[in-house]
């Protein structure tokens, strides 16, 4: 059961950086909208806040969370902390499967584990806050980078190629049941 789990982790990880590149590439243009009307993106305290998080709960439990949702029912943070400060209400968390009813303003790829690379991308902004800002990211090791599109799409590619090849195709801790 439990490399069932990994492996729906580590697909959803795939598609989700699949999705974020493409969008990254294909929306690098001008958005449309008024320019008092930015972007729902949390902030680098928040960002940092996210990783003191993980960081807790992987203390806890030898394990990072599976979800950031996890972190949240946890009372590790505040939903909040996962959503722009500027959202009227932050959405709350639905009983099946215990998701948020909208993606979080942040992005966490829990395929990653503490002993991967350190440049590999752990939590990333998804929108810019404001037209010429950076994305705020939280690499594997706990650094935090302002990035531009570019660099930000170059750092996820990364991050896909070694999931890809490392950690999808990594043996399985324990032997299947028989």
């Amino acid at each position: 059961m439990k490399r069932k789990t990994h492996t729906f982790t580590v697909v959803t990880t795939f598609c989700l950086l699949l999705a974020v590149g493409v969008w990254i590439v294909l929306g690098d243009r001008k958005p449309n909208r008024p320019p008092c009307q930015p972007a729902m993106s949390i902030s680098e305290p928040q960002i940092r806040k996210v990783w003191k998080a993980i960081g807790t709960f992987s203390k806890e439990n030898n394990h990072r969370p599976d979800t950031l949702e996890i972190l949240t029912g946890g009372g590790y943070l505040k939903p909040a902390d996962l959503f722009d400060e500027r959202r009227k209400e932050t959405p709350a968390l639905t009983t099946q499967p215990h998701r948020f009813a909208i993606n979080p303003d942040v992005l966490y790829f829990p395929a990653l584990r503490a002993e991967d690379p350190a440049d590999m991308v752990l939590l990333c902004t998804v929108l810019l806050a404001e037209d010429g800002e950076k994305y705020h990211i939280i690499f594997n090791d706990g650094r935090y980078a302002a990035l531009t599109s570019h660099e930000l799409v170059m750092a996820l590619n990364r991050t896909y190629e070694y999931i890809g090849s490392k950690v999808i195709t990594a043996p399985a801790t324990s032997q299947p049941e028989r």
